[in-house]
């Protein structure tokens, strides 16, 4: 396989770089120089990857694996670049910088509208029950042998496609689910994520001989392969029989090699494989993405994203093989370290070592959909600022604007602090509109002699110093906030005498896949104690007694730590 890399000539020390990975794994890489785009470093990288492609169809390559300057392989890439054995594949991913969500236990669904129950004959085959499956109508179905349409019967879980649960007779209080097999009844999945985990391909040619109850262990093994699922206590009015009486060798070796690979979601550009058949697809997009207006250019992994992926079959690695080297990112204008991600990969069984201390939970009622909260007169409510930083970032920034316009909370208490330090003519305060003659609306503009952005934890600090309410909540500038967050927050804080009010949990939503992660913080952070910075409220005091530290990554977890836990309270994400 032909391996290109996309080089700038002003960086010998990346040259370098791709050298010794080249002589670490015996790899024959051609490196193919471009000038820098100085005025628009997007632009650069889309016009390079495009000609790197354009130059695998002109030498009629079948495949070609394009790959960055920065790259850093752990182990070599070429055992993996013919992708998913068995799977039809026209993209591959062998690098990333974020793994699997994984999901905690969601709220039960009502109602024949939303969840369908399938049974699944002893004479299926499994392009029958395929073909079952897609047949209905329902956005959940749960899949049992021998039970009837109408038994009596619960179904937690949600209503779009974020995950899948086991049905389970009797709850098996493990995570694995062969090391519960005896406990389990059948599964129950969206509909949509059916399709996203390509079960269909997965298992078309072995349809003989996956006949009734192993059509349910093969499709589990699919979905176990791509999200984590817990066994949920689902009780049945029927017994079913056992699924898990079948052969998994069944399923084959290539199913041990195919659960390398998940359906591409969190990805980076930085090493991937395209097939012959995915060339013009992909030099026609990157093209259309150049030839747009400066400001709306687009990077590479995000037009892939949003307008390849959704035409063709595409993968990446489970445990990615290409990270990349700690530098300075043109892109993103700062120093970056895509490893220290990897670290938050954690496996379902979340080996840290814990503290046996924790936040104290705010109470709730409607199976944790409302907050039990007291009520608060409106005149008693504090004065609260609202405190944003913010970096290069206007064409974004429409989105802050518009969540802090419909917060419900009293307006003549309300302040919005907004601190930017980005470069000459990218700051936010044109994106304002009408808000910039709103005398609630505090913005700070720093510079810096060489245009660096200064760490976050210090902007975030700079905010706090020019607050004037008596209470503070950080509302980053991607993230979409709901109207009540702030009168939630602050009444959590006045019902449980709490300093500072936040949540464990990050509420995420996949623009491009319409889905809604619900991300522990244990699993970002590896520890239970800490509250993502979004969203998070506490007093003013709460601040002064320890402020924000000059840190770029996880301020949070400094601001946080050595506090009195009992004077915070976690509540659900928002």
């Amino acid at each position: 396989m032909h391996i290109l890399c996309v080089h700038t000539e002003d960086r010998p020390d990346r040259e370098e770089n791709v050298a010794k990975q080249a002589e670490k794994y015996g790899l024959e890489i051609e490196i193919v120089e471009f000038e820098r785009d100085k005025e628009s470093p997007m632009r650069g990288c889309c016009t390079s990857h495009q000609a790197i492609i354009e130059m695998a169809k002109q030498r009629d390559l079948d495949e070609v694996m394009i790959i960055e300057n920065d790259v850093c392989f752990e182990e070599d890439p070429l055992q993996y670049a013919s992708g998913p054995p068995g799977l039809p594949a026209n993209m591959l991913y062998l690098g990333g910088t974020l793994s699997r969500i994984y999901f905690e236990e969601p709220t039960r669904l009502e109602g024949s509208d939303t969840v369908g129950l399938l049974t699944v004959k002893p004479t299926h085959t499994f392009l029958d029950l395929d073909k079952l499956i897609k047949s209905r109508r329902q956005d959940v179905l749960v899949l049992t042998m021998d039970e009837s349409p109408d038994s009596a019967f619960e179904t937690f879980g949600a209503t779009d496609c974020s995950n899948a649960y086991i049905v389970s007779g009797e709850f098996a209080g493990e995570s694995d689910i062969i090391a519960t097999r005896q406990q389990v009844k059948g599964v129950r999945f969206a509909k949509d994520l059916y399709h996203r985990a390509k079960i269909t391909d997965c298992f078309r040619e072995q349809s003989s001989q996956l006949i009734g109850v192993a059509n349910i262990a093969a499709i589990v093994s699919r979905l176990q392969e791509i999200i984590f699922m817990p066994a949920v206590h689902v009780p049945h009015s029927v017994d079913s029989q056992e699924i898990f009486d079948c052969e998994w060798e069944l399923l084959g070796r290539s199913a041990e090699q195919r659960r390398l690979w998940l359906p591409s979601t969190c990805l980076s550009t930085h090493c991937y494989v395209l097939k012959r058949d995915t060339y013009s697809r992909a030099i026609d997009l990157l093209a259309a993405n150049v030839d747009r207006p400066l400001e709306d250019i687009q990077p590479v992994d995000v037009v892939y994203q949003t307008q390849l992926h959704p035409t063709i079959q595409c993968y990446s690695l489970l445990k990615p093989v290409a990270s990349q080297v700690p530098s300075f990112s043109d892109i993103e204008a700062r120093a970056v370290d895509y490893r220290k991600l990897h670290m938050y990969n954690r496996p379902p069984q979340y080996p840290v070592a814990y503290e046996r201390k924790s936040i104290p939970k705010a109470r709730v009622r409607n199976e944790g959909r409302t907050l039990c909260l007291d009520r608060v007169d409106p005149e008693d409510l504090p004065r609260v600022s609202v405190i944003t930083v913010t970096r290069n970032h206007r064409r974004l920034f429409a989105l802050p604007v518009n969540n802090f316009m419909n917060f419900d909370y009293p307006k003549d208490k309300l302040e919005w602090v907004i601190v930017d330090d980005s470069e000459v003519g990218h700051d936010a305060k044109p994106a304002l509109g009408a808000l910039r003659s709103d005398k609630r609306v505090r913005f700070v503009r720093l510079r810096t002699k060489d245009s660096r952005a200064l760490t976050i934890g210090r902007k975030r600090h700079i905010g706090c110093e020019n607050a004037t309410g008596d209470v503070f909540l950080h509302m980053d500038d991607d993230d979409l906030v709901p109207s009540y967050a702030i009168t939630a927050r602050v009444k959590s804080l006045l019902t449980y005498d709490a300093e500072c009010v936040g949540s464990t949990n990050i509420l995420c939503y996949d623009i491009s896949t319409s889905e809604l992660y619900n991300w522990p913080s244990a699993d970002a952070f590896g520890d239970r104690t800490i509250l993502p910075e979004a969203g998070l409220a506490y007093t003013k005091r709460f601040w002064k007694e320890k402020g924000w530290e000059d840190v770029h990554f996880e301020e949070g977890k400094a601001f946080l730590h050595e506090r009195d836990l009992n004077k915070i309270v976690d509540i659900p994400s928002q």
